[in-house]
């Protein structure tokens, strides 16, 4: 499964506080524009999830965070304190909250979701292409504007460190056993 491009959320708000410059380097000069044609949504892919992605969606989906768990995620036992958003059970995989090619938790999406296209991995140009060739027509989309470095800079602050959130969590596991 792919994510759904449009979001707003505290990786871009203005309470927070600016993003390293390192991170506005990376992201200067790409273009970016939420097509939401919905192919970051559907097919095979890791939505991951951690305690505060899963406290903010089952609130929104006005649930127990222990039903939200049962029922929407998977345990993935190398990575402690994350769990696996549950796919569709259809032939693509799509994601669970794609409906009618749209986010039903759009306001409270995990923040993996949020965060994209301004993930670590994407950012050496190789990466960006091949991304926008198999996945995400909005990267640098003809309609696209160059994105609004802090806003597109914060994202990728965020979701680098929630990605190594999650693989320190994997490490610890790993030297635990």
């Amino acid at each position: 499964m792919r994510l759904m491009c449009q979001h707003q959320s505290a990786a871009n708000s203005s309470s927070v506080a600016p993003p390293e410059e390192h991170f506005v380097d990376q992201v200067k000069g790409k273009r970016f524009s939420c097509t939401e044609c919905g192919k970051c949504c559907t097919g095979k892919g890791e939505i991951w999830l951690n305690s505060r992605d899963i406290s903010r969606i089952a609130d929104r989906l006005n649930i127990k965070t222990a039903s939200f768990i049962s029922g929407y995620t998977k345990a993935y036992s190398r990575a402690a304190g994350f769990r696996l958003l549950r796919s569709k059970r259809n032939a693509t995989q799509d994601c669970i909250f794609l409906k009618d090619g749209l986010c039903s938790v759009h306001d409270a999406k995990p923040l993996q979701c949020v965060t994209y296209p301004w993930w670590p991995d994407l950012m050496a140009q190789s990466e960006w292409d091949a991304e926008r060739e198999q996945v995400c027509e909005g990267m640098d989309h003809e309609t696209a504007q160059e994105c609004n470095a802090l806003e597109a800079a914060a994202k990728l602050q965020a979701a680098t460190e929630f990605f190594a959130e999650r693989d320190a969590s994997k490490s610890a596991r790993r030297s635990s056993m």
